[in-house]
């Protein structure tokens, strides 16, 4: 990636982590940016991969799950193609876009899918040694795998006995997005 390249998808990474979605600040110019580098055949991969990835974060913060799910697939189309000739570099946007893809099925409440793809994001995030996001998707794991397949009983059993803490509390404490 050329050093204008990486600059802009650091950038955009940058205000992504600080500002994105969860934060719940207006970023709008960075939307428009990043859906104006994504149209752009001129911009590096890897800045083409970064925007899309920040464009499909803020529809699934938005709960627009089938908007997000075309961007995605279309990100791991372009990670998995030769447009990204480092491995390292590959692994690095893989996992991020396999962690959304974890959480976008578990928004859907497909505890299989969205554990394959949490598991393939953590292979990524080691890969690379991503501590941070490393982390944050074996908390997530561990969170999915506490939660029974009937989360309605589940709290109804949390409530009958006082100190029990139930996983939704794990949650709390993964980033929202790894």
């Amino acid at each position: 990636m050329d050093t204008s390249g990486e600059q802009i998808a650091s950038i955009l990474r940058l205000y992504a982590d600080k500002f994105g979605p969860a934060s719940g600040l207006d970023f709008d110019d960075a939307l428009r940016i990043a859906l104006w580098l994504t149209h752009d055949p001129g911009v590096p991969s890897g800045v083409h991969i970064t925007a899309l990835q920040m464009i499909a974060r803020q529809q699934l913060k938005a709960g627009d799950v089938e908007a997000a799910e075309p961007i995605l697939r279309e990100t791991l189309r372009l990670c998995d193609g030769k447009s990204i000739d480092d491995d390292d570099d590959r692994a690095r946007f893989l996992q991020q876009t396999l962690s959304d893809m974890g959480y976008m099925y578990g928004a859907r409440r497909d505890r299989a899918q969205s554990a394959h793809y949490y598991g393939q994001a953590l292979d990524k995030a080691i890969q690379v040694q991503n501590t941070a996001n490393v982390a944050s998707i074996r908390c997530r794991i561990q969170a999915m795998a506490d939660i029974p397949e009937n989360p309605t009983l589940a709290l109804a059993q949390a409530q009958a006995q006082p100190g029990n803490t139930t996983s939704s509390a794990l949650w709390a404490f993964c980033r929202p997005y790894s």
